[in-house]
């Protein structure tokens, strides 16, 4: 994403990479064939702009997503920062606001029906990578990969702290109904993705 676009605020999904982005990167890297990352998004523009631009995707469990999330980018880890943090609205529906640029699933599941081609699972990873590189048709790709950027492998002080603090309030029955809560417009992407896709 190019600099100007960029925010401080890591709570902001809506920048994402559009024509002239692209156009600047062709002239950067002359025999580009793909682009890819969080912030190409299929409602950015580019596939008006870009008739011949393939879309694809991974989506994960909503609930594991928000967990891993959580985890991975607040502070403190008591549960009543794991209470403010699920409070917080920007923390919701993340994975729909990132297809459809906002929290509405059915605006996601238009989009997937009309400019997504392939979906995969992060749950079925191995499955997926594979599927995408029948998808892609391109004797280059490899669906070889090493896992990195692993939690567990992360040693900021907010890891270190977290892996002091007893985090088991997470698996309450009262923690997984603010999750669902904060995550039923990804939880109805994702079921329509399973059953449909």
């Amino acid at each position: 994403l190019p600099l100007a676009k960029r925010r401080r605020c890591d709570r902001d999904w809506r920048p994402c990479i559009d024509a002239d982005d692209l156009q600047i990167a062709r002239r950067l890297y002359p025999g580009l064939s793909y682009i890819a990352g969080h912030d190409v998004k299929p409602y950015g523009g580019l596939g008006t702009s870009e008739p011949d631009i393939r879309f694809f995707t991974f989506l994960r469990d909503p609930a594991a997503r928000y967990v891993s999330q959580y985890l991975n980018r607040a502070r403190v880890y008591t549960r009543e920062a794991f209470d403010a943090w699920v409070s917080s609205r920007w923390t919701h529906n993340w994975q729909t606001k990132k297809i459809a640029g906002v929290p509405e699933a059915d605006r996601a599941i238009a989009i997937i029906r009309q400019r997504v081609e392939f979906i995969g699972l992060t749950e079925r990873f191995d499955e997926s990578l594979v599927l995408l590189g029948q998808w892609l048709a391109d004797p280059g790709f490899k669906d070889e990969y090493r896992r990195v950027n692993q939690l567990k492998e992360k040693r900021r002080p907010r890891d270190v702290e977290r892996e002091r603090t007893d985090t088991s309030y997470l698996d309450t029955d009262h923690a997984r109904q603010r999750i669902a809560e904060a995550n039923a417009e990804d939880q109805k992407l994702y079921d329509y993705v399973v059953t449909q896709c």
